[in-house]
């Protein structure tokens, strides 16, 4: 008897095969639930009852959709029915349903169970395997392929095999921390023809953490060799399967805004926060300590300390700051041979006046939010100006120099949008050089050097906005100059064609609050304002055919849109029910072609495409009832019908003939009220009703003719053939009746026999039937 694996495919699936002799006429087998022993006496059990239809030399798949170990015997019986032959294989089934699990991410696994079995007692690595924990069983712990990779193998590489054609789980139910324990069941490793499996003799631990067992506590099973059987496994007291520590972050920035893409790094562990911001990081080794955490992304950055001294999960909200820089300023007027200290300098950074410079020329400026950029600084007193840009691409700290010598030319640029409203933090470059405005749309550039012409051109925005200006600086120093920010309009095409590609004439397209008709080409544009760097809602539509989607302009000012219309999926909900009205589970549904079963509600709904503006044929059946019927969808997508399955109308064939097979015309037939006449092949059919599962009485008459009675059954039909036989009546005559004087009455048939008074009134039996004489 042969088997391909100890356990069941994915899908539930095993199967077993059999060589059986010449002897053999007949075989048998039996599948029980749980390990029996391969004896005789079970083997006797099989053959008597087991169940026949197998052939030597084939392999019989069989499902069980039930988690654990099951029996496969199979027996051979020669002629005279003896068992001549038998034998048994164990067989496990995970019946794995991820619905019933939760992922808890990863345990830290060391193996110590079959190896010092065969007499390796080396120390193997932990490594991280994949876990779950039921839904139902809070503690219940299931390992997916935990022996999918083993040092074993790598070292005795085909000797050991981990199986990896279908998925294997260890089931370790720590529910209660103290008694904790592994169902039995195969691990995916075999060794030679041996597949193992693992069970524990004695009762594990939870602490800390971590699940172990103790020495010689686990049960390692062989199964496939000579002989099948447990042996102590945990010889080194080494196997334990340690839980997770979970680091839940939450990054955020100064503003309070998700961080998306910040790098954790928790000890040698480092993780990534999604859009949310959020992070689970797994820890191992932690519980009971608190561990040392950074967050950062680009220039910002978060340090702290995560809390595993309660439990196994810690929180950490961490706000990412970029960090404060130092600008160091001196200034000096004269020579660089001979510099010359300028105190009472004014100090612009990005221009805005930030301070002024002390007796020896110098200052420190704490500078916020430039980490990363290079600054404009300024240093200005007496109508003499000097220039420096500051880089802080590299560091927190850095040095300006500035040489107090050239003409100041100061312009003053004040900022607004379209509103007039003033734009806070708005760039405006002048001379390769760039400024910031304050809260009032006001930043001061101070330029030593200017073009020969004395013309400056400025450029602003912020964000999509933009504008321009020029300063003539002709015979002056200083200057104000207002720019006005404005987002550029952009330009949308909609291209509207139907499920072919062709372009669809007379479709209204709608883009914010404006509508437009296709023309011949399908084809329709749009001027938008205020919509650069987002995406725009646009719908098209044409009779019940409807499209709608987005136009991006995030990265440019212009954008088309091929706007395919299609008719709306339709939605239809089936209710079957009963004459009184009750749902019908079960019931079949047929819509298009496509059929569906009725829930327990009586319900089934379809999703149907391409039936907008039409009339559906439904129609629903169970065993013997039925309804048929329309759903409505010229005025809606949605469309309910209540079918209220009946049992048809059952049919009768009726064949009525005489005695001699000849088809009798013109007799009426009465089944169930429903009259009919036979034409002249005798035939008749008739619409009897609702009469499916009874047995009813048909009744044939024709005058001439004995009345017939026979049976019609519908007890597992709807339609009926029955064939009617009728004997014509006997003729009755008199050929003479006397009364004489004395009123005495004398009755001669047509055979001229007499017919005796009977004994009550003046009634006679003539060819047997009763005659009345009246005087």
């Amino acid at each position: 008897m042969y088997q391909d694996y100890l356990c069941a495919k994915d899908n539930n699936e095993a199967r077993f095969a059999f060589v059986g002799g010449d002897d053999i006429v007949e075989y048998k087998y039996g599948i029980y639930s749980d390990k029996f022993e391969i004896s005789n006496a079970n083997l006797d059990i099989v053959a008597e009852k087991g169940i026949s239809g197998l052939d030597s030399g084939y392999w019989y798949p069989f499902v069980i959709n039930k988690q654990g170990w099951c029996t496969v015997f199979v027996v051979g019986l020669n002629a005279a029915g003896e068992r001549v032959a038998g034998g048994g294989k164990y067989f496990y089934f995970y019946a794995h349903n991820p619905e019933e699990w939760n992922s808890i991410g990863h345990v830290m696994f060391t193996d110590d169970t079959f190896g010092p079995i065969y007499g390796e007692d080396g120390e193997l690595k932990p490594i991280k395997v994949e876990a779950l924990e039921s839904k139902t069983k809070s503690g219940l712990y299931r390992l997916v392929n935990p022996y999918a990779t083993h040092e074993l193998v790598e070292k005795y590489a085909g000797m050991i095999e981990c199986h990896s054609s279908h998925s294997h789980y260890l089931d370790i139910d720590a529910s209660d921390i103290e008694n904790v324990v592994i169902t039995d069941a195969p691990i995916g490793i075999s060794v030679g023809t041996e597949h193992i499996a693992l069970a524990n003799f004695e009762p594990g631990t939870l602490v800390d953490n971590k699940i172990t067992f103790p020495k010689n506590g686990l049960a390692v099973g062989f199964f496939g060799g000579e002989a099948d059987g447990y042996y102590d496994g945990n010889k080194n007291g080494r196997f334990a399967v340690e839980l997770p520590c979970t680091l839940k972050v939450h990054a955020l920035d100064a503003e309070g805004n998700p961080v998306d893409g910040a790098v954790v790094y928790a000890g040698e562990t480092e993780g990534v926060t999604d859009a949310n911001g959020d992070a689970d990081v797994e820890l191992f080794g932690v519980i009971g300590t608190k561990v040392y955490v950074t967050v950062s992304k680009d220039y910002m950055f978060w340090e702290g300390e995560a809390d595993f001294t309660e439990g196994n999960t810690a929180y950490v909200n961490a706000e990412l700051v970029e960090p404060d820089c130092t600008l160091t300023v001196r200034a000096f007027a004269g020579s660089e041979d001979e510099p010359v200290a300028v105190a009472e300098g004014d100090i612009y950074v990005n221009g805005q006046l930030m301070g002024k410079t002390d007796e020896n020329g110098g200052a420190v400026i704490t500078l916020e939010g430039v980490i990363g950029t290079t600054v404009s600084v300024a240093v200005m007193k007496d109508g003499l100006c000097g220039e420096y840009e500051a880089d802080f691409t590299e560091g927190e700290q850095t040095w300006a120099m500035v040489m107090v010598t050239n003409p100041a030319h100061v312009i003053t640029a004040t900022i607004t949008n379209k509103d007039n409203e003033p734009v806070e933090e708005a760039f405006v470059n002048a001379q390769n050089k760039s400024y910031i405005t304050n809260d009032k749309g006001i930043t001061t550039i101070i330029l030593g050097e200017i073009a020969e012409d004395n013309i400056v051109k400025l450029s602003a925005y912020k964000g999509y906005g933009y504008g321009e200006a020029q300063v003539d600086l002709t015979g002056k120093t200083e200057a104000a100059v207002a720019i006005v920010l404005e987002e550029p309009a952009c330009t949308l095409k909609v291209s509207v064609c139907d499920a072919e590609g062709e372009p669809v004439e007379g479709a209204t397209v709608y883009v914010n609050g404006t509508e437009e008709i296709t023309p011949e080409n399908g084809t329709v544009a749009f001027t938008l304002e205020g919509v650069m760097g987002t995406k725009v809602a646009v719908s098209a539509y044409k009779d019940y055919m409807f499209w709608e989607g987005e136009a991006d302009f995030t990265e440019s000012q212009e954008a088309w849109i091929i706007a395919e219309l299609k008719e709306p999926a339709c939605t239809l909900t089936v209710k079957a029910i009963n004459a009184d009205y009750e749902p019908i589970a079960g019931a079949i549904v047929n819509v298009k072609g496509e059929e569906k079963e009725t829930d327990e509600t009586g319900t089934a709904v379809f999703t149907l495409e391409g039936v907008m503006g039409t009339k559906v044929a439904v129609s629903a059946y169970k065993d013997y009832m039925f309804w048929e019927g329309e759903a409505d969808f010229t005025e809606g997508s949605e469309a309910w019908v209540f079918a209220e399955l009946k049992n048809p109308d059952c049919t009768l064939s009726v064949k009525v003939v005489d005695a001699d097979y000849e088809p009798v015309a013109d007799a009426i037939v009465i089944a169930n009220g429903v009259e009919a006449t036979t034409a002249e092949n005798g035939s008749a059919n008739l619409e009897v009703g609702d009469v499916l599962g009874t047995v009813i009485t048909v009744k044939v008459t024709k005058d001439g003719y004995k009345d017939a009675e026979v049976e019609a059954d519908f007890t597992e039909t709807m339609e009926a053939n029955i064939m009617v036989t009728l004997t014509k009546s006997t003729t009755v005559g008199l050929s003479l009746a006397i009364i004489d004087a004395n009123k005495n009455i004398k009755v001669y048939d047509l055979q001229g026999r007499r017919v005796e008074h009977p004994s009550v009134g003046n009634i006679y039996i003539v060819d047997g039937k009763k005659v009345r004489i009246i005087e």
